[in-house]
């Protein structure tokens, strides 16, 4: 009975082992064909600097300085190019959403969620002056 119970606990201790190195040889395997996760933001900035990179930039980086009040002035310095490119058409170019959106590849109704997200930047900005 004790020559089984040996045999039974090195065939357990066997088995476990083959596992632990299995399962070692899977991660391995499983981290070389890893697919890594994007910051889609990342990604919507790198293309939007991609497709506008030949179109007049001055014309909206800039546009705080072409306004009188200072508090706004300084909220909307603080937006990137992306947001003060949407603005800038939208405003002072007058172009519409899907217009906009069709120069930035993106549908009409992601332009007006853009929009309203700019909006609660500038408008937060803003309100908290001191910061």
């Amino acid at each position: 009975m004790t020559r089984e119970t040996e045999i039974a606990y090195s065939f357990i201790a066997y088995i476990n082992k083959t596992l632990i190195n299995e399962k070692m040889k899977y991660l391995r395997n499983a981290h070389r064909n890893l697919q890594y996760v994007y910051d889609e933001q990342l990604l919507e900035n790198i293309e939007y600097e991609k497709v506008h990179l030949l179109d007049s930039i001055s014309e909206y980086t800039n546009m705080e300085e072409y306004i009188d009040n200072e508090s706004l002035s300084n909220a909307i310095s603080k937006l990137n190019l992306k947001e003060k490119y949407i603005l800038y058409h939208k405003f002072v170019a007058v172009i519409s959403d899907k217009k906009i959106g069709e120069k930035l590849r993106i549908s009409s109704q992601a332009v007006s969620k853009q929009k309203r997200k700019i909006f609660d930047k500038v408008k937060h900005s803003y309100e908290n002056k001191d910061t």
